[in-house]
Order: C-alpha cells, then sequence, then structure tokens
C-alpha cells in the first residue's frame, strides 16, 4: 500500500506535539484523513481541531477504532504498550515512528535541514519566511508555529525547510541537499549515553550530504567547527559564518537597539546590512546562517536580508505574552544552559538600553529546569546562566515519566548562585510571589518546557487584575504592548 495518499486515514499518537503536529498539517495538505489523540488538552490540539484534525483527548483503543485508520504515526515518547499503538498491531496497520514518517514525507523533496544543538527552530524558520518572501513557494516543517504565517507546517514547492532533530537520531535519517550546523553541545545523553557518541553521529551525518550540497558550519561553535573539518575530509563542501575572522561570511560592525541588533557581514557576502526586531547575539548567528544558505542557493543578498528584517520570531521564543503597566512577560523555550544564557543577556541588552534612556529595568528569571537528566549533568551551568539575571526564581524540575535524581533540582542550583534567587513549590506561588515583587520596567523571562508557559499566562492575568499593586509606567522602548 503506498503510504500518506489522498483520502488515507492516518492516525497519529502525541498529535499535540510540535514536531507532530507539524506531520499532521503536512498530511493534512496531502490529502489524508487525520485523526489523532494527546495525554491532555492544548492550544495546539485545539488549533488542529479547528483546521480539520479529528484530535481528541486520551489514548484509547476504542476511539482509536471508531477512526477505522490504514496506518499510526507515534511519537519518540509512545510506547509499546500503549492502548492505541496496541491496537494497531493487532489489526495489522502500518505503523511508523515520526521518522519513519518523515522519510516518507520528505522523498522527492528538495531539503534544507537545520540540526544543532540551539537555535534550530528559529534558524529554520528565518529560512521559511526568506523563501516565502523571495517567492519561493516553500514547503516547511519546523518545531514552533511561525508568527507570520500562524503554523509550523506547509505543503508547497519541492524545495523543503525543515528542522532536523537530533533528540532521537530522527533528523540523522533525512537526506538534505544543504545542511545547517548551528551548533554542537552535550545535550540528550539519556538518548545518546556519550558526548562522544553525539559528536560522531553530527559528524557521519554531515558526511552524507551529496558532493554537488553544501554544509554551512557556524564557525563561532566548537563543536560545529568539527562537523565541518570532519565533512571536509570527506570531500563535502562546507561554507563557515559567524564572528570568527576566519569564517567565510563574517559578522562586523555588530551593534544592539533598544530591541533588535543590527550588523554588517563580509567575506563571501560583502557589505551587507541585517537588522532584526528578535534579540540576542545568537539570533543575529541564526541570520547569519540564513544570509550564507542564501549564498550558496544563489538567493539575492539585500532581499534575503530584508525579508529578515521583517521575521517576527516564532512560539516560544522570546515571545512576548503581555505587557501590562510596563511589566514585560516573555515566555521563552530555553531549556539547556547555554539557552538560558543566551536568552537572558537578550533581555539584559534591552534592558541597558531602557536604564541608558533614564527607565528602570530588571531581567527577572523565572527557571523551571526540564528533565532530570539534563539538571543534574548542568548544575553549575545553570548556576551560571541564571546568574546573568537580576533576580532569579527557581520551580522544581519538570520531568514527564522521569524518576527524580538524589542532589540534583533547584536547590543545587541555588547553592552555586550569586544572583538573588528564591525557590518557590509551585507554579501558583511563583505566580503570587512575581506578581507581589514586579515593578514597572521589569522584563519577566519564564524559560523552560511547556509547562512553565502556564506561568507567564498566568502572571499575565494576574497583573492585569491586580489594581492594588500600582505601577508607574516605564517611558517607551517596547514597554507598550
Amino acid at each position: 500500500m503506498s503510504l500518506f495518499t489522498v483520502g488515507q486515514r492516518v492516525h497519529i499518537v502525541a498529535v499535540g506535539g510540535a514536531g507532530m503536529s507539524a506531520i499532521a498539517r503536512i498530511l493534512m495538505a496531502k490529502g489524508c484523513i487525520v485523526s489523532g489523540s494527546d495525554v491532555a488538552a492544548s492550544t495546539r490540539l485545539s488549533a488542529l481541531k479547528a483546521e480539520g484534525v479529528d484530535a481528541y483527548v486520551g489514548h484509547d483503543a476504542q476511539a482509536f477504532a471508531l477512526r477505522n485508520p490504514d496506518a499510526l504515526i507515534h511519537s519518540t515518547a509512545i510506547k509499546d504498550d500503549n492502548p492505541e499503538m496496541q491496537a494497531a498491531q493487532a489489526a495489522g496497520l502500518p505503523i511508523l515512528s515520526r521518522a519513519d514518517a518523515l522519510v516518507e514525507l520528505l522523498r522527492e523533496r528538495d531539503v534544507i535541514e537545520v540540526v544543532g544543538t540551539h537555535g534550530k527552530t528559529t534558524t529554520a524558520s528565518m529560512l521559511a519566511v526568506c523563501a516565502i518572501e523571495l517567492g519561493l513557494d516553500p514547503s516547511y516543517l519546523v518545531g514552533s508555529e511561525i508568527a507570520q504565517t500562524q503554523t509550523n507546517a506547509r505543503w508547497a514547492a519541492p524545495l523543503m525547510v525543515v528542522e532536523g532533530d537530533e533528540s532521537d537520531a530522527s533528523g540523522f535519517r533525512l537526506h538534505p541537499r544543504v545542511l545547517i550546523v548551528t551548533n554542537v553541545e552535550a545535550d540528550h545523553l539519556d538518548f545518546w549515553h556519550t558526548e562522544d557518541e553525539l559528536d560522531a553521529a553530527f559528524a557521519q551525518f554531515a558526511a552524507t550530504v551529496p558532493d554537488d550540497g553544501y554544509i554551512v558550519v557556524c564557525a563561532d561553535d566548537e563543536g560545529a567547527r568539527k562537523v565541518g573539518a570532519a565533512a571536509q575530509l570527506a570531500g563535502r563542501r562546507v561554507v563557515t559564518y559567524g564572528s570568527s575572522a576566519d569564517a567565510d561570511v563574517r559578522m562586523v560592525e555588530l551593534g544592539f537597539g533598544s530591541r533588535g541588533p543590527r550588523v554588517r557581514i563580509d567575506g563571501a557576502i560583502t557589505h551587507e546590512q541585517v537588522e532584526l526586531q528578535v534579540p540576542g547575539l545568537h539570533n543575529l548567528r541564526n541570520a547569519l546562517a540564513v544570509m550564507t544558505t542564501g549564498h550558496v542557493l544563489g538567493w539575492d543578498p539585500s532581499k534575503t536580508a530584508e525579508a529578515l528584517r521583517g521575521f517576527q520570531s516564532t512560539r516560544r521564543r522570546f515571545e512576548t505574552i503581555a505587557t501590562v503597566e510596563g511589566v514585560e512577560v516573555i515566555d521563552d523555550y530555553a531549556h539547556h544552559p547555554t539557552a538560558v544564557a543566551a536568552t537572558i543577556d537578550a533581555a539584559q541588552r534591552i534592558a541597558h538600553s531602557r536604564r541608558e534612556a533614564g527607565d528602570p529595568a530588571r531581567v527577572i528569571a523565572v527557571c523551571q529546569p526540564y528533565r532530570w537528566y539534563r539538571t543534574a549533568a548542568n548544575t553549575t551551568e545553570y548556576a551560571v546562566a541564571l546568574d546573568l539575571a537580576d533576580e532569579v526564581v527557581l520551580l522544581d524540575v519538570y520531568g514527564p515519566g522521569e524518576t527524580p535524581i538524589t542532589g540534583a533540582g533547584p536547590m543545587a542550583i541555588a547553592t552555586l548562585m550569586h544572583t538573588s534567587q528564591q525557590y518557590v513549590p509551585s507554579k501558583e506561588a511563583a505566580v503570587a510571589l512575581l506578581a507581589a515583587m514586579s515593578r514597572s520596567g521589569d522584563i519577566i523571562l519564564t524559560l523552560g518546557g511547556e509547562d512553565v508557559r502556564n506561568v507567564a499566562h498566568a502572571l499575565a492575568s494576574a497583573l492585569s487584575g491586580d489594581a492594588q499593586h500600582t505601577r508607574v509606567p516605564a517611558r517607551g522602548h517596547g514597554a507598550a504592548t
């Protein structure tokens, strides 16, 4: 039976996840009849239902059978004892992992793939937006909804921008013509076990890029440089970007405004100016990856830069949830210490600009460490990253399905910190504390997995309804919604 043809019924287990929801949208665009289940209700699940996916809450064999699917796709988190998986097995249906589905969907596509420990979603989203603005009518599949399109997936021309996933090696099964490596750092060691094993997997995958393809590598990241060096030894074409003096495409004349950064680039692309709406040095590197990719593909650099100026970010990437009486609540997926540090640094640059203009400004980081294995392995690194904030609120580790690790967690992080910090035992307590301590000009960052986003929304509601806690509105510089 040919997979994913018009009219075929496909059921997706864990359809509300970032990657699985994108697959659902691609299947709908191909003409499949899509159903799906997830463990809990969510905004994304509601959006999928509104778009025509027959989605429901809970994993139930009877509900699955009522949909009468022809095939089942499941996420990595779904185990063989899942009742819908067991029902599919009993019915003899094709059962595909997320990686299996991606390989099938992207067959015959002209793939640009972004991989790396950090920055994949933003870089891939920037690429997709630029390709749209350049009139290339791209398809894309990324890990978060893009602000300008309000979706994380699109099925159009054969040019396909895709965010690869190293957490379970699914991204290493694709066949890109252009591979972008943003950075390589130890993470997901619950799957890879050792950093050497992860590094080897990146290098082996880069060597599979065809001879007429390109590997675009961040020269500022040691892990990415190693991947590029291994690819060159394998005879592949490698182009580098970054602030390093030996990068093929270089950042020079770096600057930061009240909100977005700017940079002039030199080297293979001469004297092109790039300005962004999204903050942070890390996003300038992401944009440089896009400019470099556009260069090897023959895109007009001035048009690419103009498209980047209009990029509005994605869900949970420095996403402003609300600004209430000068208090700005921002939610970000940063969960690895490197990403936490980059996000706080971006907020501090905005706060610095406001302070120079005479406005009070503090950066308050609300961190919910994501996964016990990551927290235990990076306790010191978390402390160093969080020390970049002016105030820190620590929540318990969010580790669904994991066994807590003795000696790890927020208190272990707090003992290594120098910045003023407080531990709170619940999200409700965090909201109450933040509402009481906040003042006009503050930038409050919620950092971590999907669960901490609830704090951002609850805090926005609490601030809006808190008539007794009066703030003097901050002056300008992004203080208004």
